[in-house]
């Protein structure tokens, strides 16, 4: 049986880069610097939102941009929860 090591590699990068974000609290800096589009409508937080992934996921796996955006999203959310 033959492996594709490439898609290690991408997942195993993703996992790695989602980690360092973590474990440098990049996650909950960036979502409480996000805090002040709290005061935004809804539609056009998600549209920034979405414009911000679509264009991350260009130049990394989907994988650890999901292990990335969503801690700074439920951070956001929190934030617009509160006001």
């Amino acid at each position: 049986m033959r492996h594709s090591w490439g898609l290690l590699y991408l997942l195993a990068g993703g996992f790695a880069l989602a980690e360092g974000a973590s474990k440098s609290h990049f996650a909950s800096y960036v979502g409480a610097s996000l805090s002040v589009l709290s005061v935004l409508p809804p539609w056009l937080l998600q549209l920034i939102c979405f414009c911000v992934a679509v264009f991350c996921t260009a130049f990394t796996s989907n994988v650890a941009m999901c292990n990335i955006l969503i801690p700074i999203l439920i951070n956001l959310v929190s934030a617009y929860l509160e006001n």
